[in-house]
């Protein structure tokens, strides 16, 4: 409450507005990020273009998915990432299935934890690597409008199913994927659940080949030589139009 207060009455925040409606051109990285900037500055309308940002350099990932079931959340305690949500499944998810962990890392501030989750503090990357090693899928369950978020994209990557709120630059990353298939209204529990329970009543096999399918597609939605050629080119354009 207090930063939506101030936020307002911030002098930067009036001067970042002004810098950017004098940029020759807006580069936004998702078009719901694109749509909010428009709505909210109709004076970049015309000077703001999409592109992705590059992907992150990540080698495919060796699954092993053994028979205890495990669901990764890589968003802290924050409630912006949806972290409430994360603690009001827990003890149903524990009741129907004992075999379920839930891996979580940055979580502060909780003295105790429903037993299946287990917190696991700050980790270096190629932790992460290892425990998308073993991950049945990966929780998303932000509630707030995240232009792109890595975390989606570096789980797609690893061969991690994502159960990822419809927010943000999420659903443009996942449409046309079976990771589509799994997106939930954000800040809704029960489908947050539903979702769950339909990757946990899937089989490896069948985990392991969506997971290769998801990493295809991120490379190709995100490849790299397209997005260094939309950048080249809207530079090119804006050094040609003399504006710049």
């Amino acid at each position: 409450m207090r930063a939506l207060v101030a936020s307002p009455l911030t002098p930067i925040n009036r001067l970042a507005r002004e810098w950017v409606s004098r940029a020759d051109a807006v580069i936004c990285v998702s078009n719901r990020q694109c749509e909010i900037m428009r709505e909210r500055m109709p004076e970049i309308r015309d000077k703001s273009v999409v592109i992705y940002n590059p992907l992150p350099d990540i080698l495919p990932v060796r699954k092993e998915l053994g028979d205890e079931r495990i669901l990764l959340y890589l968003g802290g305690s924050s409630f912006v990432k949806g972290f409430h949500l994360i603690l009001s499944v827990t003890n149903e998810l524990l009741r129907m299935h004992r075999d379920l962990r839930i891996l979580m890392t940055r979580v502060e501030g909780y003295g105790s934890l429903p037993s299946n989750c287990v917190a696991l503090g700050e980790l270096p990357y190629w932790g992460v690597v290892g425990l998308h090693s073993r991950a049945y899928a990966l929780l998303f369950p932000s509630i707030w409008e995240e232009p792109l978020p890595y975390v989606v994209l570096e789980s797609m990557l690893m061969g991690t199913i994502p159960i990822a709120a419809r927010t943000g630059g999420v659903p443009e990353v996942v449409v046309g994927s079976p990771a589509e298939n799994y997106l939930f209204i954000p800040g809704d529990a029960n489908e947050l659940m539903d979702k769950i329970e339909a990757i946990l009543t899937q089989s490896k096999d069948y985990l392991l080949d969506v997971g290769a399918e998801l990493r295809g597609h991120v490379l190709k939605l995100f490849s790299t030589e397209y997005v260094e050629s939309k950048i080249v080119n809207l530079f090119e354009s804006v050094l040609n139009s003399g504006n710049a």
